[in-house]
């Protein structure tokens, strides 16, 4: 039995990294979150998850709504975690799409591209850009 030290070290670093951010994010209790760095995955990560979906490994992250699960999850946005049927798609084509992520306490609306274009649908998805709104007020 081989181990390949490469994925093992690219999964190390990436649990690591996403220890470092957790820990660096406010609580959902109210405290201010730490700015979220953009895009998600960045693009070196961005190539490692390509990489794993060519091998048929992280085939979630060519589904919009599991690719932004992975991104709500990463940074704690739920505590018990967010999953696809919290999420609600606003729009999609084949290189962009739009989110809706409703939580309890507000909704987040994600804006995600595909960054290796040549590669179709084959692409992982990417979050780009993000906004959070209070849930409207019910008169």
């Amino acid at each position: 039995m081989t181990i390949d030290l490469k994925s093992s070290a690219y999964w190390f670093v990436s649990v690591g990294i996403g220890f470092l951010i957790l820990q660096s994010c406010g609580s959902r209790d109210g405290s201010p979150r730490a700015k979220i760095p953009l895009p998600y995955p960045d693009n070196k990560m961005a190539q490692f998850y390509q990489e794993r979906v060519d091998s048929s490994e992280f085939e979630w992250m060519k589904d919009v709504k599991g690719a932004a699960s992975s991104f709500m999850n990463e940074y704690g946005f739920k505590k018990d975690g967010v999953s696809t049927t919290d999420i609600r798609i606003l729009g999609e084509g084949i290189y962009h799409a739009q989110v809706e992520v409703q939580l309890p306490d507000e909704i987040v609306v994600l804006t995600m591209e595909r960054p290796f274009k040549h590669k179709g649908r084959d692409s992982i998805w990417q979050v780009v850009a993000m906004e959070e709104k209070k849930w409207p007020q019910k008169e």
